[in-house]
C-alpha cells in the first residue's frame, strides 16, 4: 500500500506539491502566531469571565 502511495508520488510531482503546498497553508494557518494569539485572548477572556462569575 505505502509503495503504491510513494510511486504514485514520485511519478505525479506537480500533484505532489500541490498537496505539499496545501499541507503547509493549513499549518501556518492553524499554528501561526495569529492562531496562537487567539487562543490565548479567548483563554484569557473565559479565565476572566470564569472569575467574574465566581
Amino acid at each position: 500500500m505505502l509503495a503504491g502511495l510513494v510511486a504514485h508520488d514520485l511519478a505525479h510531482p506537480a500533484e505532489r506539491e500541490a498537496i505539499a503546498a496545501a499541507g503547509r497553508a493549513e499549518v501556518v494557518r492553524a499554528h501561526g502566531l495569529r492562531a496562537r494569539l487567539e487562543r490565548m485572548l479567548a483563554d484569557a477572556e473565559a479565565l476572566r469571565a470564569a472569575r467574574a462569575a465566581a
